[in-house]
């Protein structure tokens, strides 16, 4: 997780000139205004080796991203913020300690500005403290998290039983804070850093009497800010006992301690016309075991009902605010439901209540049912802790039953049919598999309908057990019959070439595994489509077929790649600053190591090979591209660029860089003349050469990102443009279709020549850089993934794919008197 918050930091914190500069003190706001002409704004002040200062950029209601950077004396960009646009902090922080006497900068820029908006920066004297002491019941201490700070400790004396809870109380919620609690041995009794929507909480009994530890440290590395920490004793909440909680600081939470009865069927609810509620309940480990969002105002109410411990016990109930910033009251309250008597007859269409408690409940009810039609059956949690289950019975006899719908918690029979007219016993209980007692009780809702209207979600497909074969011109296509889950059978399977565009279908049935042979050649690759025959039916597309192959995983941050003529990779690692040769057996070789980097992608980035041979490789760190030497030393061939993100190189040797901090792309001349040949796009990362001749340039622009052509003249001409979240590497092949790899979506993109974008591969882990194989590898296209999303595949890996077409490749030798324009 910390890689991806410092690449997103990195990649939205793009200054642009500077175009105004404005002296700032210790302790006098200063106001200033953006203006779509003048969207940057420098202040400057006078600053002493070891201070600690914070700026507060303040932005009420801003809808545009920003970013600020602290620029020391030597011009080097020693901290950058680039705004949480959220409701309760639309600004920037910036909190660090200065290393150096002199002059600082503040580098203040807004992005697509449409009007001038006026802001306000404030910088401040900050500092280290020393925050200890004991901290007792219903009271409270302040403290400050300054850049580099272990942690602050403070000691509570406790009684054995007694229920408690720590809280943190950070302004506009600028400090990422971690939390644990010590026993008066020394020992973990519990820990967070975010529960929920909160600043960190956590909650405990006190097993002994003695002195426990509370210790608050930093969540990530550059956190820093003020906060004020609260101990309290979490108050009891008795059932048909209400009480009003009292939010009055930003991502508050309140804990009640609620002492509940074994098989009990208890009902909460928070209700507030100030604040959308948000309830937990939790064991005294901080196990949330059911929760409930609010539903819409003017009054907001959150419920858990039809909840059952499992024991005579207390557990905590904790109230917060969903959007973690609203202040006010919320009323709190603890029922005992009345035991509802069963509905004996489901109506099409009609949806029912169900409650499951205590474990081991049964609800019974009837439905009519006309032989020849088809029908649905849909029992699904109003909360998430009940795992449902259905079971049809005629008589005796069990016609159907369904413990899990393919996707989530609920229980489906979908397009089901009946041997005869007549009516049907529907039994509704908590799923006959789940070995998890906490799944056991809870409400769902009941739900009798014809036609197979319930089944909303595509079919699960597996793409790992997708496996494909060749022989004697044709592909065979094999799957086992757990690989596709649905709830609505038949299924139908339409298998696409994508060279050819051939197609073609097959109907599976409910535990059929897949096989499918069509005419092809061994370089061919294939898309697949699964429909179900749902009402509405829903189709899942694969991705290429066959599934890409790992070939390596790294320690770090693999992030760029180039491929010699000897299909040796070499890979760039941002994590650990170093450089190293893959084989496609697997081995690898360092190159060099000890490069500098701050981790993340500040740090060694993108990877090439010039014209002599020789690997190139960029760094966002110290702002250089370094020449790699046969044995592992590298020197500097340029310098004095601002947080490069990739180069490449033309047919003259010169080298193209794009560069976040400036926005441009700079070419730099084997003699050492430079030109910004492409800006006017935020953000631009990968870059290639297209069959035509002209550079391409990707962004890396939130959720706004694309890929441009350059025009003769520089400008950017959109290719296409607002598909993706975050573009880093990319590559043509000889047929003119671009590969780019979309790092925070995990998705390998394809664009054809005439614009249609599809996702050629998805599911990857924080992919990064791409690029053709030579001679037998010509196809196939190697992929680095950061590992930015631990649910993603590929996590830390690189990874081969297969495409259709060879790679194009530069220098441009098949095309005569080439230039870029």
């Amino acid at each position: 997780m910390r890689i991806y918050i410092w690449m997103i930091v990195l990649l939205i914190a793009a200054p642009a000139a500077v175009v105004a500069q404005t002296p700032i003190q210790i302790g006098q706001p200063v106001s200033a205004a953006f203006t779509p002409d003048q969207p940057s704004v420098e202040f400057t002040f006078a600053g002493a080796q070891g201070d600690y200062v914070e700026a507060i950029l303040d932005l009420p209601e801003r809808d545009f991203p920003i970013a600020m950077t602290l620029i020391d004396p030597g011009a080097h960009t020693i901290f950058y913020n680039q705004g949480i646009n959220e409701s309760f902090f639309n600004g920037a922080y910036i909190n660090t300690q200065l290393l150096s006497d002199g002059e600082y900068t503040i580098l203040v820029r807004a992005y697509d500005l449409t009007a001038n908006v006026d802001f306000t920066l404030e910088l401040n004297a900050s500092g280290p403290d020393e925050a200890t002491g004991l901290l007792t019941p219903g009271g409270a201490k302040k403290g400050w998290i300054a850049p580099g700070d272990a942690e602050d400790r403070f000691l509570m004396s406790l009684a054995e039983g007694d229920v408690m809870y720590v809280s943190i109380d950070a302004p506009h919620l600028i400090l990422d804070s971690y939390l644990e609690i010590q026993d008066p041995d020394g020992a973990l009794v519990v820990s967070n850093d975010d529960f929920v929507t909160t600043s960190p909480v956590v909650f405990f009994q006190a097993e002994t009497t003695g002195v426990y530890a509370l210790s608050l440290q930093p969540a990530v590395d550059d956190a820093a800010g003020p906060y004020t920490v609260h101990l309290n004793r979490a108050p009891r909440l008795d059932p048909e006992a209400p009480v009003t909680a009292q939010f009055t600081y930003a991502g508050q939470a309140i804990v009640y301690e609620v002492p509940l009865r074994r098989n009990g069927t208890y009902d909460f609810s928070a209700s507030s016309t100030d604040l959308p509620p948000f309830l937990v309940i939790s064991d005294f480990t901080m196990f949330a075991i059911a929760l409930d969002y609010p539903s819409a105002g003017p009054e907001y109410q959150a419920r858990i009902p039809g909840f059952t411990p499992l024991r005579n016990e207390s557990l905590a109930l904790v109230v917060a605010a969903d959007d973690g910033t609203s202040l006010g009251e919320c009323q709190v309250e603890s029922t005992i439901p009345d035991d509802a008597s069963d509905t004996d007859v489901l109506e099409p269409g009609v949806p029912v209540s169900v409650t499951i408690s205590p474990v081991d409940d049964t609800d019974l009810y009837i439905i009519h049912a006309e032989a020849g039609r088809r029908y649905s059956i849909l029992f699904r949690p109003d909360w998430y802790a009940l795992d449902p289950a259905l079971r049809v019975w005629n008589g005796d006899e069990l016609l159907y039953e369904n413990d899990n719908a393919a996707l989530g918690f609920s229980a489906l029979l979908s397009n089901i049919e009946f041997p005869e007219t007549g009516d049907y016993i529907v039994e509704a209980l908590a799923s006959f598999n789940q070995i998890n007692p906490n799944y056991l009780t809870g409400v769902g809702e009941l739900t009798f309908a014809e036609g197979s209207p319930f089944d909303r979600y595509p079919p699960g497909v597996d793409e790992t057990q997708i496996t494909l074969g060749y022989a004697d011109g044709t592909a065979l296509i094999e799957a086992p019959a757990e690989a596709i889950s649905d709830d609505t059978y038949p299924l139908t399977v339409e298998l696409r070439n994508d060279r050819t565009g051939h197609v073609d279908t097959m109907a599976l049935e409910r535990g059929q595994p897949l096989a499918m042979e069509t005419p092809a050649s061994e370089r061919d690759v294939f898309f697949i489509r699964v429909a179900d025959s749902s009402d509405a039916a829903n189709a899942y597309n694969s991705g290429v077929v066959p599934h890409p192959e790992a070939i390596a995983t790294l320690i770090g941050t693999p992030y760029g790649v180039a491929v010699d003529d000897n299909n040796r990779l070499y890979i760039s690692n941002s994590e650990t600053g170093g450089l190293i040769q893959l084989e496609l057996s697997g081995k690898m070789t360092i190159v060099t190591q000890g490069l500098p980097t701050s981790g993340g992608i500040l740090g060694p980035n993108a990877v090439a090979i010039g014209h002599d041979g020789a690997v190139y490789i960029d760094n966002a760190k110290e702002n250089t591209i370094r020449r790699v030497k046969e044995d592992g030393s590298t020197e500097t061939v340029v310098s004095g660029l601002a947080y490069p993100s990739d180069f490449i190189f033309d047919e003259d040797g010169a080298i193209y860089v794009s560069q976040f901090t400036t926005d441009v792309v700079e070419k730099i001349s084997p003699s050492g003349g430079r030109e910004i040949v492409f800006s006017g796009i935020r953000n631009p990362s990968g870059l290639a050469f297209g069959p035509d001749g002209a550079l391409y340039v990707c962004n890396s622009d939130l959720g706004n990102s694309g890929v441009y052509r350059t025009g003769p003249d520089g400008s950017p001409e959109p290719y296409a443009v607002g598909f993706a979240d975050i573009l880093q590497g990319m590559a043509f092949d000889e047929a003119g279709y671009l590969y780019a790899a979309d790092g925070t979506q995990g998705v390998l993109y394809r664009i054809s020549p005439d614009g249609e974008v599809i996702e050629y591969l998805r599911g990857l882990s924080g992919a990064c850089d791409v690029a053709f194989g030579k001679g037998e590898y010509a196809s196939t296209l190697f992929v680095t993934n950061m590992g930015l999303d631990v649910s993603g595949e590929f996590s830390n890996q690189v990874i081969a794919v297969r495409t259709p077409r060879n790679g194009f490749n530069v220098p441009f030798t098949a095309i005569q008197n080439w230039s870029i324009w």
